[in-house]
């Protein structure tokens, strides 16, 4: 399929929503130098295998579900594209159930605040990689949810999200996640991390040692089912504004090395009496 000039155009939204039939595109000769939104472009495109997208999109602010529900996409290029002035990506990536890999470590996202769901529902990704710097990310939320074949994560993205608010089912049902290594950032704003790694069965190790938090309220069933977890560093974690804390470590059965800091733990203290703690530095 041949595509068109659209130079003036500043919305492609829904262009090929519902398309069910769609296997591929062509847009070698597509040209835009405005083009603002790509949300739900090819949403529901349960047939489309392929796609490469190279053409301006140096004014792009939102691909907001822009591959949702592509449930045959196994090859997305979109390496070459400006992302710099790009805000949200919320379930861009949603429900692409044959995706494997994925390769956005080229793309700026400097002003991407908005990644709820992004790559929630897809379940064969094993190999994903994300530029370092996300320096205005606030939500979070449930962003590699159900991504089961997901075997490790690189989390350098997050060392410059001191904006990050919530972060609720972040990691949620990362049933193959062996370990995860925080880097050294402090987000301030952060306030709900509610089934942030509920059901990651496989997780061994969380080292959140330099996450520094201290205005959360809703930690829920943050660790719940991480059945195999034998190392967890929350020392820099402080939960004295803490509301909502029940389930959080229900699951968590194995005999663990916790390192914490009890002047900062008091109001989940009932809860780490609880665990079987091998070993504890606090």
């Amino acid at each position: 399929m041949k595509i068109f000039n659209a130079n003036n155009i500043l919305r492609f939204s829904y262009t090929f929503h519902n398309c069910y039939s769609l296997e591929e595109i062509d847009f070698s000769n597509f040209e835009t130098k405005n083009l603002v939104q790509l949300n739900n472009t090819f949403n529901n495109c349960s047939s489309l295998k392929k796609i490469e997208i190279k053409f301006n999109t140096s004014k792009l602010e939102s691909i907001s579900k822009i591959f949702y529900n592509c449930t045959s996409l196994t090859s997305v290029d979109i390496s070459t594209i400006r992302t710099d002035k790009l805000l949200k990506a919320d379930s861009a990536f949603r429900n692409c159930i044959k995706l494997t890999s994925l390769d956005l470590s080229s793309l700026q996202f400097r002003l991407l605040y908005n990644t709820k769901y992004m790559f929630s529902n897809c379940i064969s990704l094993k190999y994903l990689s994300l530029h370092i710097y996300m320096l205005s990310l606030e939500w979070a939320n449930f962003m590699f949810e159900n991504c089961y074949s997901l075997t490790s994560l690189n989390l350098s993205f997050l060392k410059s999200a001191a904006q990050l608010r919530e972060s609720e089912g972040m990691f949620k049902n990362c049933t193959s996640l062996n370990n995860l290594e925080f880097p050294k950032v402090y987000p301030r704003k952060l306030n709900n991390s509610n089934e942030m790694f509920y059901g990651c069965k496989s997780l061994k190790s969380i080292n959140m040692g330099d996450f520094k938090s201290n205005r959360l309220k809703n930690i829920e069933r943050m660790f719940y089912d991480c059945e195999n977890l034998i190392y967890l560093n929350i020392y820099q974690i402080n939960t004295d504004e803490v509301v909502y804390s029940d389930e959080l470590f229900e699951g968590v059965e194995k005999n663990i090395t916790l390192i914490y800091n009890s002047k900062n733990t008091e109001k989940i203290q009932d809860k780490i009496d609880k665990l079987h703690i091998n070993n504890s530095n606090i």
